[in-house]
Parts: C-alpha cells; structure tokens; sequence
C-alpha cells in the first residue's frame, strides 16, 4: 500500500511545492521602500535591524488577521430532535471566536418552517418567505423563468412590507407547481441581529439518487463593526453523502452531542487537501462544507466537513 507523502504548498505568482526530495528552500518576504515612508527613511538612515523589525511588526500582524478552523464530521440526526456530532478532524488557526456556524446544532436554517427560531443569530424568530401566511408580510414579484433540467424554475424577488427586524430580503428560486426551493438568496440587516451587522445566506438544493430533494450547499456571509474592531467572515456549507431512514441503537444519543476523536488532531496538511472540495485560494481562504437536514426527512446520518475563516482589521 502506497502512503502519500508529506508536501509544502506555497502560494504566490506561482505554486511552490517542497518535498522531501526538494533541495535547501530558502522563503522570505519580499520588501521595498515604496509602501512606507518610515520603512524608507530607516533604509536611507541603514538602520536595517530597525527596519526588519518593522517589517516582522506587520507581517505578524497580518497573520494574526486571519482566522481559520477545518473540521470533518459525521452529524447522526433522529427525527424529531435527536442529534450527535463526531469531529473525525480538527484544525484551528488564529482565534476562532466571531466565526459563525462552528457546529450544526445552534441554527438550522430550514425556510420550511413558517417561523425560524435562529436564537444564536437574531432576536426574534424569522417569518419564512414560504410562511404559509407570508403574503402578509412579504411583497413577491417574479424575476425570471427558465427550465433546469426539464423543470420549470421561478426566480422570485421577496421585499419586506415593512422593515422590521424579523424579515429576509432577497430572491428566492422555486421549483415548478412541487413549490420546493430551488435556490435561497436571502439577507438580513442590522435590525434584530445579536451580533452581526450585515447577514447573508445561499442555499442549494439537489436531488440524491433515490429522486429526495435536499440541502446541497449553503454559504454565509457577514460582517460586524463595533468599537474599534471589524471584520468580515465567510462560510461555506457543501453537503453530501446522505443515508437516510437509518436506524440507530438504542440510546445511542445522549445529552453529549458533540464528540471528537482521538484522531482528529492528527490530520496532516495532505489530509486536509484531499478532502477540501474547493481549494483555499487568495480570495477565499475559507470554504466549509457541511451537512444538514430539515425537519420533515427521516433519520439519517452523513459524514461533515467544517472549514472557517475570519478576516479582522484594528483601525
């Protein structure tokens, strides 16, 4: 059985890969005199101890900016409310703290619901757009009409009657006379949110092999501005790998519902780059994938994938 080896991957005009095999690699950061007038004056003066220093100030600074966590997860879910995370891989980077949607049992997201009880996001319960009795909240007027694979889908525009702090606003794309959601595109602002200043969800959906219409990817977006600090965050949600109508063993779910093993602190850098299904990139150096499930399906069970990240600046 062959093993894969342990690589370096190095971002920059161009990839650099550094193996075992490689010779002596040599990795700075490149400065010049142009950004900075003080940087300048301390290179005219050939104070270079000073000006490194500098320099190290501020590549540190920004290192520390940055904010990431990985993790893959089994989620074991049991109709109506029963539920259990395994953590099989864990990764932190920077401080975690301000990343949303760490873990699948705070929020669902589940616009089946006529009223979304968010608690961790917001301070009042959400009318969903599909609210049996939304047209009294909501304005909708239809965008676009086109055909996805034979089926007719509608793009509908949904706009709060009044601004509130307990209405989405956005589109919303519907599947044929099934009515099921094709796609969510829908945000919230400052109003009710607990901590957030802006907040923004994408959904998808798709269909398994058995024909059952489910949660395929979801992204969140948002940012927070107080005091002297701010920053923006990204989370990205693929799901996959569904087995429903499982059955479970008998208490198998207790009141720990959050698990990690002993392995999961153990995963290299190629672990993590085989199962990533986007690679972290420059302007995206978060992707999360994860999996849930709405209220109405069965029991099932599926592996999770979580990565997070979190870029801040101090002013």
């Amino acid at each position: 059985m062959s093993k894969n080896k342990a690589t370096l991957k190095l971002s920059g005009l161009e990839p650099l890969i550094v193996t075992p095999e490689s010779n002596f690699v040599n990795v700075g950061e490149r400065t010049n005199v142009t950004g900075s007038r003080k940087f300048l004056r301390l290179i005219k003066e050939e104070l270079f101890d000073e000006a490194t220093k500098k320099k190290e100030r501020e590549i540190s600074k920004l290192a520390y900016s940055i904010n990431m966590m990985e993790v893959k997860m089994d989620r074991h879910f049991q109709y109506p409310n029963k539920l259990k995370e395994i953590r099989t891989a864990y990764k932190k980077y920077g401080n975690t703290f301000g990343l949303f949607f760490k873990n699948t049992i705070e929020n669902e997201f589940n616009f089946y619901d006529n009223l979304m009880d968010l608690y961790k996001l917001n301070t009042v319960p959400l009318v969903s757009p599909l609210n049996s009795l939304s047209v009294l909240t909501y304005k909708f007027k239809l965008i676009e009409t086109k055909f996805d694979s034979g089926i007719m889908v509608w793009k509908i525009e949904v706009t709060p009657r009044k601004k509130g702090n307990s209405t989405w606003e956005g589109h919303i794309w519907i599947r044929d006379n099934t009515f099921n959601i094709d796609k969510v595109d829908l945000s919230l602002q400052k109003g009710g949110l607990l901590k957030y200043n802006e907040f923004r969800i994408q959904q998808e959906y798709a269909f398994n092999e058995d024909s059952v219409l489910l949660t395929y990817k979801q992204v969140f977006d948002y940012v927070e501005k107080s005091g002297r600090t701010s920053f923006a965050g990204k989370t990205t949600v693929v799901y996959s790998n569904y087995e429903l109508d499982v059955t479970f063993p008998k208490r198998y779910f207790s009141n720990e519902v959050g698990v990690t093993t002993a392995e999961a602190y153990e995963r290299d850098s190629s672990y993590w780059d085989r199962i990533r299904p986007e690679p972290l990139t420059k302007k995206s150096s978060i992707i999360l994938i994860s999996t849930l499930l709405d209220k109405k399906s069965p029991n099932f069970k599926m592996p999770l994938a979580i990565y997070f990240s979190l870029k801040s600046s101090n002013p």
